[in-house]
């Protein structure tokens, strides 16, 4: 064998000097940040929570309630804050919920339409016959609260 291939092959030839490994690090490092950045930022702004205004606005009640009892359809609230419309006692039975759509102790905002002085509804998406019955109510945070609160003030229609 020729002793300048021997030289060529060498591992002290062909290791990477752990000085040049530096900015690799430092680009390594800097990629790791900037993915963390975006998964943060996406967490934090995914699926705000969307009010549909003419579900609102075609409700006679709407109000901040804690699930006391879960029934089959119905749900019993106790009324935290009322946002919109008149209601004279402390707890509201509300009927046309999904099996397992609230769990006692959380508490939501509803769009209501009264049935009898005792009970409301869920105030529907559409009043149209052939639309599939869907009952949407809204989790009950400070942001949605408030973006509720200002829809109702200034008698916002849009969405």
């Amino acid at each position: 064998m020729d002793d300048s291939t021997t030289k060529i092959n060498s591992p002290e030839q062909t290791g990477v000097n752990s000085s040049q490994l530096g900015p690799f690090w430092i680009v390594i490092g800097l990629f790791a940040f900037y993915a963390c950045f975006l998964m943060g930022l996406a967490f934090a702004t995914a699926n705000p929570v969307l009010i549909n205004a003419r579900q609102i606005e075609n409700s006679q009640l709407v109000f901040v309630g804690q699930v006391l009892e879960v029934g089959e359809s119905t749900v019993e609230f106790q009324l935290k804050e009322l946002l919109k419309g008149e209601w004279d006692q402390e707890t509201i039975l509300v009927s046309g919920f999904k099996p397992n759509q609230v769990v006692e102790g959380e508490n939501w905002v509803v769009p209501a339409l009264f049935l009898s002085a005792e009970s409301t509804q869920i105030t529907p998406l559409s009043f149209h016959p052939n639309a599939k019955p869907t009952s949407l109510v809204y989790p009950s945070d400070k942001k949605t609260v408030d973006n509720l609160k200002s829809r109702l003030s200034s008698g916002e229609d849009s969405p």
